[in-house]
């Protein structure tokens, strides 16, 4: 009886919550990801857009240990937050430090907003980080609703910087926000400063 009590109050409903989050996390799946990579035999810097949420980053690092040969880029102040088998699919880096080098992995996942913050443009970081490492350029948003990664179509860093957002605006163009972002109302435009 007192456990029917526990479980159907407040207590049950945040362990409903938590248990879905984390089911989903792990059964994201990756399909589409993997099949863009394998078709195209190059190294990748991968944008994810729509980050609003420590909550987003699990399932950036589940895709990654998924996939065996992906990085993600995160910011040091936050290393304790990542457990002990998970780092060796994050690359920690200071902001405004040295410029950052990855040179094992295939695919070098990064935030193209750079904050969970709103932010009136995203950050050029991921254009650099191919143009200098010779690396394509592929976005990724986190489908939530469908838990999916979902991908844009692949560009070169040599293009013009404004150019290689154009798969990201197509592969967000039929979605709603909300689909992709924890907090929708945190999601800035895609664009480049001026």
């Amino acid at each position: 009886m007192w456990l029917w009590m526990i479980l159907s109050g407040p207590a049950g409903y945040l362990t409903y919550r938590f248990l879905h989050y984390w089911y989903h996390v792990i059964t994201v799946d990756i399909a589409e990801a993997k099949e863009l990579f394998e078709v195209n035999d190059t190294r990748f810097v991968l944008g994810i857009y729509g980050h609003t949420s420590f909550l987003d980053t699990p399932f950036y690092i589940s895709a990654a240990m998924k996939l065996g040969y992906m990085a993600c880029l995160a910011n040091t102040d936050h290393q304790w937050m990542y457990p002990w088998f998970t780092r060796r699919y994050v690359h920690f880096i200071v902001p405004g430090g040295a410029s950052t080098r990855v040179d094992g992995s295939r695919v070098m996942c990064v935030c193209v907003e750079g904050t969970r913050k709103r932010m009136d443009h995203l950050k050029r970081g991921y254009y650099y980080l191919a143009k200098n490492t010779g690396r394509r350029i592929c976005f990724c948003v986190m489908d939530y609703k469908r838990n999916v990664f979902r991908m844009s179509g692949v560009v070169d860093a040599e293009d013009d910087m404004n150019a290689t957002l154009e798969p990201l605006l197509t592969l967000v163009q039929d979605m709603d926000v909300a689909d992709y972002a924890q907090y929708p109302g945190s999601v800035g435009p895609i664009s480049l400063p001026e």
